[in-house]
């Protein structure tokens, strides 16, 4: 009999869809041996779309209560979100589930089964958890969607740099894609930039003011996993913070400029930057995107650091818990 997986995370435009994202990532990593359900507050219209469209189950809450009354011994539960503390997952592990953790700040206390943190560099010291909690760290247990995966194996090669492509992920409430677009769109050997936002963004009129001013650029809005692959693979060069779409970047093959806006990212920003994946432009501000852009040196890049099999890592790593 094939076990139940309950995913717990949320997506809105005050919380970012980052979270949901990658949950729906690994739940396609692990849909081929076990049942997968959603459990959200919170989640866009799009992203419920494409999680009935895999046959998953979604469930709409009102309070955790009704996450905790729904499970049955032997579940398996993945939380993924910044407000499940030690006391919650107390409540999971009395109802006799097994417990699993995403994680990218390891700044509490665990009693999970299992912790995932893709972030390179992020060791098991780092966190505070039972002797016998089991870790998926690193690169090899990349969050990716199957698309993402099968390109990592291609390892394209970039040899010239004719196209950019903007994107800050789902809310960009910072609005960085405008702030960024008007420094892109300055340099002139550029042939095309390509703009892509998320299903969140609430800034698109004066984004469109930008883009109607100069034939160079493209906007696509709300894309699904296909379409952000082929916007990708249309683009040399990309510029993106060090969230999640920073992993489908690298995957594809893109040159990447990358930064931090929020404290989550910072695993992934530190650990790729001491890996020499990305041009570091930092806070993504006017001076140090001129710098890099200028400069665009990208000698000491190293490239190819997803291998696409963290699927099969992550399912076998799944499978152990049961």
């Amino acid at each position: 009999m094939r076990k139940k997986v309950q995913i717990r995370a949320d997506g809105s435009l005050s919380l970012g869809l980052g979270h949901i994202v990658r949950c729906f990532s690994f739940a396609q990593m692990i849909s081929s041996d076990f049942d997968i359900e959603f459990v959200c507050k919170e989640v866009p219209e799009s992203i419920a779309y494409e999680i009935r469209a895999k046959m998953f189950g979604l469930r709409i809450i009102a309070d955790e209560a009704d996450l905790i009354s729904g499970l049955n011994p032997g579940d398996i539960v993945v939380l993924d979100g910044y407000g499940f503390d030690l006391h919650y997952q107390t409540q999971i592990k009395d109802r006799g589930c097994i417990l699993v953790c995403m994680d990218d700040e390891h700044n509490q206390k665990f009693i999970a089964d299992l912790i995932i943190n893709h972030a390179p560099g992020v060791k098991v010291s780092d966190y505070d958890a039972r002797p016998d909690t089991e870790f998926a760290l690193g690169v090899d247990y990349a969050l990716l969607r199957p698309d993402f995966l099968e390109q990592a194996k291609k390892k394209r090669v970039v040899t010239t740099i004719e196209t950019v492509m903007i994107c800050f992920g789902g809310a960009d409430y910072l609005n960085l894609t405008e702030q960024t677009l008007k420094t892109v769109s300055c340099i002139s050997h550029f042939k095309r930039i390509v703009v892509v936002t998320g299903p969140s963004y609430y800034n698109k009129e004066s984004l469109e003011k930008i883009v109607e001013s100069d034939n160079r650029i493209q906007h696509y809005h709300d894309l699904n996993g296909k379409k952000m692959l082929e916007r990708m693979l249309d683009a040399e060069l990309a510029i993106i913070p060090a969230s999640g779409i920073l992993f489908e970047a690298l995957s594809v093959g893109c040159i990447v400029l990358s930064g931090y806006y929020i404290s989550n990212q910072m695993d992934n920003y530190n650990g790729f930057l001491n890996l020499h994946a990305f041009l570091d432009v930092k806070d993504f501000q006017k001076k140090n995107l001129d710098k890099v852009l200028t400069e665009l040196n990208t000698s000491r890049l190293k490239r190819h650091l997803i291998d696409g099999n963290s699927d099969k890592r992550m399912l076998q790593k799944i499978k152990s818990l049961v």
